[in-house]
Formats: structure tokens, sequence, C-alpha cells
């Protein structure tokens, strides 16, 4: 099997494990006629493709735009995540860190639907929406109209600068009605971070919601604070990060691990039978402000996905990682992109595995201890029960009783993400 070694010291890299990457290796110079793209997206999904031998064989001439074509020829059974988009928005968020939208993430609570997490200065937090907000209704469909009718692809309209939506939400326990319009959002990567003193020793706390180019610089920002502050431990909320870069992953297992774990192998790449030269090893490596940890306590929920998958798998031959709150996604496998005709396609090519050859957890992957997404606590505060879970498993090295139903029914009813396709990569609205 063909293999080559990368130390990915820039982050320039063209490998996404819940994004997408560079063309540059096959340049479309097709025409930009239907027939033409249609034609493309079918040869590239027979050839690069992970499942390639799954592909299904379908009439090109049945189909009148490239997107519905992915989703007819993909492999369902495993792939919930190749997607087309176009290469503006690819740029503005994997590059820039921008979208357009209202700026809110949401999530179920068994049948009610809650905020889970604004964007600062957005117009959702401007119109008063935060984490705990319950949203009863949208343009006036109720909540469980909108899941029934299979509505949440189009109920927000197109996402562009102006498009206006009415609101039903409950704020501090009063009902009421807002309107709310889109715009570019500046989608920070790191939601909080704070140091938390917990039996006279001191742990770094961060919520991090995605690996995007921005959040390396966040990252390199939070771990200075948290290395001056003399941090000893650290809590890796990735809640809702459904990943992103590799390359960024890589950067933060870099400063997690330190000199405990560099140059020691983080992750390899195994693509199809056809392209096995393109298998690739990536390395830790020593980084400024690493914390150099022996444990890390990571706190998951379904929406953990990708890269935060890679990021505990590729830790635990070195380091005792601690899983708290619910099983992650499971999406063991990444993607690069495809530019043509300004659109971007994004269809899965490799299977990740760690240095002990562990991957393929298309189950997700399990919590040490199950706790709540407790949606009515911020983050950060102590009381908040995926937090007070992993303080509690901090002092006691074991867990603390939940409810019996809680954790494995966030989503009851609505197995299925809010989001999907590129919308579900940046993962709010």
């Amino acid at each position: 099997m063909g293999r080559s070694l990368f130390v990915p010291m820039l982050l320039g890299s063209a490998l996404f494990l819940g994004g997408c990457g560079d063309s540059s290796s096959y340049v479309y110079t097709g025409s930009c006629e239907m027939e033409a793209q249609l034609g493309y997206v079918s040869e590239r999904l027979h050839d690069q493709y992970f499942w390639y031998n799954y592909v299904k064989d379908v009439d090109l001439g049945d189909y009148n735009d490239t997107l519905p074509l992915l989703d007819a020829m993909k492999y369902a059974k495993l792939d919930r995540w190749s997607y087309i988009t176009t290469q503006v928005s690819y740029d503005n968020y994997y590059v820039a860190g921008t979208y357009y939208g209202h700026g809110y993430a949401s999530r179920f609570v068994d049948d009610r639907l809650f905020i889970s997490y604004v964007y600062d200065g957005s117009p959702a937090q401007k119109a008063g929406f935060k984490r705990g907000v319950e949203i009863l209704a949208i343009n006036d469909r109720t909540v469980n109209e909108i899941s029934d009718e299979n509505l949440w692809g189009t109920i927000l309209g197109e996402d562009a600068e102006g498009v206006e939506n009415k609101f039903i939400v409950v704020i501090d326990g009063t009902v009421v009605t807002v309107t709310i319009q889109k715009e570019e959002i500046n989608a920070n990567s790191v939601t909080a971070a704070k140091i938390i003193e917990q039996g006279g020793t001191k742990y770094a706390y961060m919520v991090l919601n995605k690996f995007i180019e921005p959040t390396a610089e966040e990252l390199t920002a939070a771990f200075a604070y948290f290395k001056k502050e003399n941090a000893k431990g650290l809590i890796l909320d990735l809640r809702y990060n459904g990943g992103g870069r590799l390359s960024v992953a890589n950067l933060l297992v870099n400063l997690i691990g330190g000199d405990n774990t560099a140059d020691k192998l983080f992750l390899t790449l195994d693509h199809n039978d056809k392209y096995q030269v393109k298998n690739t090893d990536y390395l830790f490596a020593s980084e400024a402000n690493a914390l150099g940890l022996d444990t890390v306590y990571v706190i998951t929920t379904d929406e953990t996905c990708s890269a935060s998958e890679a990021v505990i798998n590729g830790l635990r031959p070195f380091v005792n990682v601690v899983t708290i709150g619910g099983t992650t996604c499971g999406k063991p496998v990444g993607m690069y992109g495809y530019t043509f005709c300004d659109k971007h396609l994004s269809m899965i090519e490799f299977e990740t595995v760690n240095a002990d050859g562990e991957g393929q957890y298309y189950e997700g992957i399990g919590a040490t201890c199950e706790a709540d997404d407790d949606l009515f606590h911020d983050f950060g505060d102590t009381d908040e029960g995926m937090l007070s879970q992993t303080l509690y498993y901090i002092d006691t090295k074991s867990c603390k009783e939940i409810a019996a139903k809680s954790a494995k029914t966030i989503r009851s009813k609505n197995t299925d993400p809010l989001l999907s396709g590129f919308a579900r990569e940046i993962g709010a609205f």
C-alpha cells in the first residue's frame, strides 16, 4: 500500500473531514452545459469516491441538476455527507468564516425545539435569541408541522442578505413574535474559553464549534491564555462541532499533546483501491503554548462529528481521552473538493484510522459517562449538565447517575438533522 508522510506545519492543507478541500489536481475544463456537468459528477463518483463500487447506475438524462444526481448515485447506506454547493458559499465559510443566515443553532429536546447557541452580533442575538429560548413556530408553521412535512430545508428561504422570517419564541417565560432578516454572519469557532478550578487544579475549558481556517488563530489565542494561566488540564467542549479542516484539527491535538505526542502518528488516510498511492500519514508536532497533557476530557453529542471524532480517535493511543455526554455522529471519513462551473463538489474519498489502526466508527464514539446537553445553562456554568458531569468525574473517577432517558432521546422523533448538505457543515441557520 502506497503512503506518504505528512507533518502538518502549514494550515493550507487540502484535506477536510467535515468540509471539503482543494480541487487543483482535477481542474475542470469542460463545458458548463448541464449535460457536461452531470457527466463530470458521475465520473468523479465512479473514480475517486471512496465507495465507487456502490455507486448506483442511473440515466443522466433523467436529471436537470447536479445535486439531485449526487443524491441519487451516492452510497446511501453510509454516506450522509457528500454534497454540492456554490464555490462562493464554500469560500465564504471555510476560508473567511462567514455565511448568510440569522446566526443561531437549534436542537430538539424530545419534540420541543430550543436555541443551542447564537453568534455574537447576529440578527438572532439582537432579537433576543439565546441558549434555552424555545422556538414554537416559524412563518406561521409550528415546529411539529415543519418536521412532519419535512420543511426544514425550505422554511427559512434562501440564504441571502435581507431574507426575512417570522418566529414565535418563548424568551424568559414570555411568548413573543419577532421578525428578523438574514445577513452575513461571522461564525467564530471558540464560543467560550475560561479557567475552572477544581480540586486545587486549574482546568482550561473551551467550547469549539468548528475547524475552519480562522479557527487556527482562535485556537492559538485560547491556548496562549490557558498556558499563561498555568492550566494543568483541559475540558474540550465539542458538543456542536461538526468538523472541518483536518490540518486545524491536527493543530488542536498538537496543542493538547505537546512534547508528549510530538512526531508520533496522529492519523492515516486510507483511500479506495484505485488511489492507495494517495494514502497519507499525519504526525503530531510540537506547538508553542502546548499544554502537554496525558488526559483530556471531551464533551460530546450526536452533533460531534468528523474532525472532532478524529481528534478523539487520534489522541487515544497516546492520551487518556474521557468522553462525557452522548455518542458522536459517526463520520470516520473525509473529503477533497472539486470546483466546476462555479460549483463545489465534496464527496467522501478516504477513511481515517489512528496509530492503533482503529477507525470505522460509523455508529459513533460512545461516552465514558452519559450526560444531558443542558440547554438552560450557559457554556462554562458549572451547573450545566455536561460540565457538571465532567467535574464530577474529575473528582471521583466515576459517573453520576442521570435520568435514564435523558441523554438518549435528545432528538426524539426527529432522528434526522434539521440541516443537510452544505448547511449541515455550517451547523447553524
